[in-house]
């Protein structure tokens, strides 16, 4: 992705999502219905305002590398008000918990952020498009926390055989 994409790399993450969401909506489970409605509640202002739930989410984003995660909360952001500034905070704060494993994942946050600031139509409003089970991108297993799995890091994270997706060990973020 780059900004002379003229906003096809948004538009295309934009559409796909759109379309597989109602897809996935459109089966008769409950489970999955019910864990959209969740995510979509949980964002909505309360004791947090909405800005401060998107940068959250931003950074858990990050730690977790998932692109689509990233790209939708740095749109969500956007819209929300959160200027670059402080998305550059956000984005320092997921680099010190996740690691230099983030960079290439913030790299394409920075790109996408750079689309968005060029005109680039934001994604729609709250429609995610991972469902519960599903590795946060093609081909990628969900991490494992393991102990002392890096010099001074108890409980980093690293992707094991033992928690592919599918598992039953949880969701990724639906972005």
């Amino acid at each position: 992705m780059s900004a002379g994409d003229d906003g096809d790399a948004v538009r295309a993450f934009a559409g796909f999502r759109e379309r597989m969401n109602a897809r996935i909506l459109a089966e008769p489970n409950q489970v999955v219905r019910r864990f959209f409605a969740l995510d979509t509640q949980a964002y909505q202002a309360g004791v947090l305002d909405v800005a401060t739930k998107e940068l959250l989410g931003l950074v858990a984003s990050l730690v977790l590398r998932c692109d689509d995660c990233i790209s939708y909360h740095v749109a969500r952001c956007r819209e929300a008000g959160v200027g670059r500034d402080a998305m550059f905070e956000a984005f320092s704060v997921g680099l010190v918990v996740g690691g230099s494993i983030v960079i290439p994942h913030l790299r394409r946050a920075v790109d996408f952020l750079d689309q968005l600031e060029a005109g680039a139509p934001p994604p729609p409003e709250h429609a995610h498009g991972c469902a519960p089970g599903v590795a946060p991108g093609p081909g990628r297993r969900r991490p494992a926390t393991v102990a002392g799995a890096g010099p001074g890091r108890p409980g980093a994270r690293r992707w094991t055989a033992a928690s592919a997706p599918g598992d039953g060990s949880g969701g990724a973020h639906l972005a």
